[in-house]
């Protein structure tokens, strides 16, 4: 859980008394709101109201993210001035395992949290973080939707029965170079052949549904007209076939 309180200290300039809210830990689910005020520098910000100066109180302060599982530690360099500082760290520079329970809460990650020195750098490594997890996260979505596209390719031409070893490599060029998915294709042939009628058109439903939510149009719309090119070489498609196929088309694009 976060911590935090009112504190009286002195201004560093006037010397005038003032009241500060400092935050000593700062656990993003239990406040969210309070990362913008971090992200903003406004946490452990001094305003002095009689001299209108600002600055930021040297305490020790930890950042707790539980959704992405990492913290980071942020120490007043002044402290390192002190021996007994360096009790709490290995001689790697991670926090101790064996320290105290104020010091290291659980979960057990947090012997490899991040230290830093400085408020900037701390917010600096929050926003390094942030942008992280999301290209990874966007990467694992674009790989699913790959995944998901090769599915909707690969069922559509065998439902017709037009599989050969020609299409499956124009489906690998066509996925490799048009979505740059590191999609593992001979597992997912192995499996959908494995697969009786009605399970294939369950996993041909779940690709449908998940492209629908998931990719965007551009991407869904170059899949399907691969799909169509794939099937409409060998013969002309039937009234029926051409009414499904558009009918996937618009619900893709949409």
């Amino acid at each position: 859980m976060s911590k935090k309180e009112q504190t009286v200290i002195k201004c560093h300039k006037c010397g005038k008394e003032g009241s500060v809210e400092l935050w000593t830990s700062l656990n993003t689910s239990s406040n969210p709101e309070a990362k913008k005020d971090l992200l903003e520098g406004r946490i452990n910000l001094f305003q002095c109201l009689d001299c209108n100066s600002e600055a930021t109180v040297p305490v020790s302060f930890l950042y707790h993210d539980m959704e992405n599982n990492y913290c980071i530690w942020h120490f007043p360099f002044e402290e390192t001035e002190y021996i007994d500082f360096y009790d709490n760290f290995t001689t790697r520079g991670k926090i101790k395992s064996d320290s105290d329970e104020d010091f290291l809460p659980e979960p057990s990650y947090m012997k490899d949290a991040q230290i830093v020195f400085s408020m900037d750098e701390l917010r600096r490594h929050v926003i390094f973080r942030d942008n992280l997890y999301k290209a990874k996260s966007e990467k694992k979505a674009n790989i699913n939707a790959v995944q998901a596209g090769f599915n909707i390719v690969y069922l559509l031409t065998n439902f017709h029965g037009r599989i050969n070893e020609n299409k499956i490599s124009d489906i690998k060029k066509c996925l490799h170079f048009n979505f740059r998915g590191d999609v593992d294709i001979e597992s997912e042939i192995t499996l959908i052949n494995s697969l009786n009628h009605k399970e294939k058109s369950k996993r041909f439903s779940d690709a449908v549904n998940f492209m629908k939510d998931t990719a965007p149009p551009e991407t869904r719309m170059r899949l399907m007209d691969f799909a169509l090119d794939l099937i409409a070489e060998d013969k002309k498609l039937s009234d029926d076939e051409s009414k499904f196929f558009e009918f996937l088309r618009l619900m893709l694009a949409n």
